[in-house]
């Protein structure tokens, strides 16, 4: 092969990458925060529902929602997006009064269950882009780190800890991995946008050992995401 065929199949490849990346795939990157509240609860069964739920009165604890993030298109079609962000998974039970074990009087009695995560997002969107609007679906995986926790039931306003005489010993994992299900829509003002998240966060890990049962976190919410394209 000749210097001349090998300099126009190399120019020719790059002029094929060029217009591919000019063309329907364009890619443009923005920079992301995000904020908003999501209302979050447990999905127990077996023991793990005593535990969890020893009252009938479950209250949903919505809790404030946030992320950094980085979105990548893919055209007016797909995109990507990662970051870090704060989720809130849990749920109380409304205060109540119940009798203990050999015990003849009654006592005041609540539960509350939180967990703080950090997590980094992994989000696929599908939709479409006609400017200047865009609306999206999304779906990914949060892979996510507990970094506080708050698992007690309260008597007559003691805080009892797991593992107690009166409280069973049940251990939370230091991690989960919920799944990302949702929606986006937006819209664009030059460089600028603003988009609108609908979401529901489907953790289909065990999170909790120590007696029989299983749970899992649950978790719906919307936010408000502002962009910034940088190209």
């Amino acid at each position: 092969m000749n210097r001349s065929m090998k300099t126009a199949i190399i120019f020719t490849l790059l002029s094929s990458t060029w217009k591919l990346s000019a063309g329907p795939f364009t890619p443009h990157l923005s920079l992301a925060v995000e904020g908003g509240a999501t209302r979050s609860f447990l999905i127990t069964d077996s023991l793990m529902t005593s535990f969890f739920a020893p009252t009938s009165q479950i209250t949903k604890n919505i809790r404030p929602a946030f992320c950094i993030a980085v979105n990548l298109s893919l055209g007016n079609y797909f995109g990507i997006e990662s970051g870090m962000g704060y989720r809130h998974f849990g749920q109380s039970t409304e205060p109540t009064t119940v009798l203990l074990k050999n015990d003849i009087f009654n006592h005041d009695f609540e539960s509350r269950f939180m967990f703080d995560y950090f997590s980094v997002p992994l989000i696929l969107k599908a939709g479409i882009r006609k400017s200047p609007f865009s609306l999206f679906g999304r779906f990914g995986i949060q892979p996510s780190l507990l970094v506080h926790k708050n698992a007690v039931w309260i008597i007559d306003g003691n805080e009892i800890m797991t593992g107690s005489v009166l409280v069973p010993d049940v251990d939370i994992d230091g991690y989960d991995y919920p799944l990302h299900l949702g929606g986006e829509a937006g819209f664009h003002l030059g460089k600028n946008s603003i988009f609108v998240i609908g979401q529901y966060n489907y953790g289909f890990h065990d999170i909790a050992h120590g007696i029989s049962g299983r749970v899992f976190n649950r978790s719906y919410g919307a936010t408000l995401q502002y962009r910034r394209m940088i190209f």
